[in-house]
């Protein structure tokens, strides 16, 4: 029986088992280039193969908001880089433990219960709302998890199946994350209910299709389809192009660095030496100056010849940042520092800089200079965007999951991450500025953004750091950046 590659701390067993007819739908699935599309298509595999469900919840991206769970939801999360996760990498050996043979029959029956169930408390659950039958099914498909677990994981606890609604929950939360929504407790009457045979007031039994589920099910499991057999082979030609394009990506990009940092010292050279002789002359004159406007003209040329000055560091800071020198760095303190230190510009503006995070929770690994640099920045960048008034929030919390649970990532977040919010009222941006917002000198000035090296001097630092940055935004609505560090 074909199989599917387990790196969740959830399961103990290395792999989990794959219908032949999840393995075809897949393989639709990979090479279909349109989102909704390839929902639609996973959908299909996911309704009759709990263990497919099992992997999924495991092993992909929870969604940041608590909602119910559906297969829906569910196949959303099998994006671009499902080739990665079906293909699996190295993981840490968690000790050998003997493991039979995938049984297909065994599977195939409990697929048949699952799906029976799931069907049956969807028909219930019907009536109440649709949604609440769309997490009905996917409740049901799990509802003997316990069973499935001691068939593939042979360190699964032995317990029996759920008899209430609270029980079924408890044994479905470490997968499903929170479940205190009120529609998974009504989708869970109707599952415990399905699971124990009741029908609907008025309903008969539908016998006739339950067998044709029986051999729907049986078929998708059992059924000897060569084209699932491509499945693997598909997933590693692809995942390897990925990486091939990523390492261009990643070659042009530094190449283009490069030049830039040689633009920069070139022209810190050339321009630096006259940008000096202006402001040593505006200073020279400002000093003996007794006529104010003389005077204001005169700290102007000084000051844009110093503007001009940072922008060439700037860009060769951007080019080639120098090494972080981390340590350990409590995120309350910092954010305290910058929003004291950024008061009275803020105070001129009129503007609220809170700071929501309490001290000693969210401890980093950063350049403590650095990090101060990219904090002032997208505070600076955040005022300038609101212009006069508004307000600026700073958060922190500290991510376990993403250090624990995805592969490729644990070597380099082993404590999890931390993840600092910055977010403002201002104006936010249009979607084709999103792509554009890091770049150097972008003119963001539509977005209420401003221009030169502020937000792509943070991208650099945060790059430099290991780290990753993202922005979330709608116009209107402000703008939430998320800062994302290795967790000491």
């Amino acid at each position: 029986m074909r199989s599917l590659p387990n790196s969740s701390p959830l399961l103990s067993a290395d792999r989990l088992p794959l219908a032949a007819g999840s393995a075809a739908i897949l393989v639709e699935a990979l090479l279909t280039d349109t989102t909704d599309l390839r929902t639609e298509i996973v959908v299909r595999a996911l309704r009759y193969d709990p263990a497919l469900v099992l992997w999924g919840l495991c092993h992909l991206d929870r969604p940041r908001t608590s909602v119910a769970a559906t297969l829906d939801r569910l196949a959303t999360r099998f994006d671009d880089r499902l080739p990665e996760f079906l293909v699996g990498s190295p993981v840490a050996v968690r000790g050998t433990v003997a493991m039979e043979p995938w049984n297909q029959d065994t599977s195939a029956r409990l697929a048949v219960d699952s799906v029976q169930v799931a069907e049956r408390a969807a028909r219930l659950a019907h009536a109440e709302h649709e949604t609440i039958a769309e997490v009905a099914y996917l409740l049901g498909l799990l509802h003997n998890l316990p069973t499935w677990l001691s068939v593939f994981d042979p360190e699964a606890p032995k317990t029996p199946l759920p008899k209430t609604v609270e029980e079924l929950l408890d044994v479905l939360r470490p997968y499903l994350g929170p479940l205190e929504s009120q529609s998974s407790q009504m989708a869970g009457e109707y599952v415990v209910a399905a699971a124990c045979g009741h029908v609907g007031e008025g309903e008969v039994p539908a016998e006739g299709a339950g067998g044709e589920t029986e051999s729907a099910v049986r078929q998708h499991w059992v059924a000897n389809i060569r084209l699932s057999e491509l499945l693997l082979p598909l997933a590693q030609r692809l995942r390897r192009l990925d990486r091939l394009e990523s390492q261009f990506a990643a070659a042009v990009e530094e190449d283009k660095l490069k030049a830039m940092y040689k633009l920069a010292a070139g022209a810190g050279h050339e321009i630096n030496n006259p940008l000096g002789s202006i402001a040593g002359r505006a200073q020279l004159l400002l000093r003996d100056e007794t006529d104010p406007e003389r005077r204001r003209t005169l700290a102007k040329i000084n000051s844009q010849a110093f503007r001009a000055h940072e922008m060439i560091a700037d860009m060769m800071l951007f080019a080639r940042p120098p090494a972080p020198r981390c340590e350990v760095v409590d995120a309350a303190v910092l954010i305290n520092e910058v929003i004291a230190e950024m008061r009275e510009i803020s105070q001129q503006r009129e503007a609220k800089m809170v700071s929501n995070v309490q001290k000693g929770v969210s401890l980093l690994s950063a350049d403590t200079s650095q990090l101060m640099v990219v904090l002032r920045a997208m505070c600076t960048n955040s005022l300038e965007a609101m212009g006069h008034g508004g307000r600026i929030e700073i958060s922190a919390r500290h991510d376990q999951s993403i250090g624990s649970s995805r592969r490729g990532e644990e070597a380099a977040f082993p404590k999890g991450v931390i993840e600092i919010v910055v977010s403002d009222n201002g104006p936010g941006f249009a979607p084709e500025d999103r792509k554009h917002l890091f770049d150097p000198f972008y003119s963001g000035r539509e977005a209420g953004r401003g221009l030169g090296f502020g937000l792509s001097k943070c991208w650099r630092i945060i790059r430099n750091h290991g780290g990753a940055i993202d922005v979330e935004s709608t116009p209107g609505q402000g703008a939430t950046f998320r800062i994302k560090l290795p967790a000491a």
